[in-house]
């Protein structure tokens, strides 16, 4: 019933929103690794449980793709590869593998709050959400500040405040 219907509705929303950030060189990877060597660190540390297989499976491909996605990108992920990565990470939120469905919110953050904040704000401008925009907050940090110091920038923030706040979940 309901259940099914808001697992679909999140599932659909973490997929997107993850396709959505993909929009600068290295930020799905770098911000995908984080989210899983995350995990990692709050299952050994704070959790009784171990760490999915998943997990596992999928930092070494990320962490080879991210060498060559960093900026001036060599390769690029795609549609194919974000969309994956946010079905999989809505996959681990709502089934709660390893840690809690709000850890998985917190720890996913960034593009959470970006993607979330940046389509309400252009729905209310009256605004074609199909259509490309410049508009994400990691966006004008980019332009702002170049893409190198908008990664370094981001990731301060899921290190420094996003990852204590998810290992307070425990």
């Amino acid at each position: 019933g309901i259940n099914f219907l808001l697992s679909v509705a999140v599932l659909l929303c973490v997929t997107n929103i993850y396709n959505f950030m993909d929009g600068i060189d290295g930020l799905a990877a770098s911000q995908a690794i984080f989210v899983l060597f995350s995990v990692s660190f709050i299952c050994l540390f704070f959790s009784e449980s171990t760490v999915s297989p998943f997990v596992f499976l999928l930092i070494g491909p990320l962490v080879g793709f991210l060498f060559l996605n960093l900026p001036k990108a060599k390769i690029y992920m795609g549609d194919s590869g974000s969309i994956f990565l946010g079905f999989f990470f809505g996959m681990m939120l709502l089934h709660e593998i390893d840690v809690s469905i709000w850890c998985w919110l917190i720890l996913l953050g960034v593009f959470l709050v970006d993607g979330t904040s940046t389509a309400m704000v252009r729905f209310f401008q009256g605004q074609n959400l199909a259509k490309k925009h410049q508009s994400h907050f990691y966006q004008h940090l980019s332009k702002s500040y170049g893409v190198w110091k908008a990664l370094m920038l981001i990731q301060c923030c899921n290190v420094f405040w996003l990852l204590p706040m998810a290992s307070l979940c425990f």
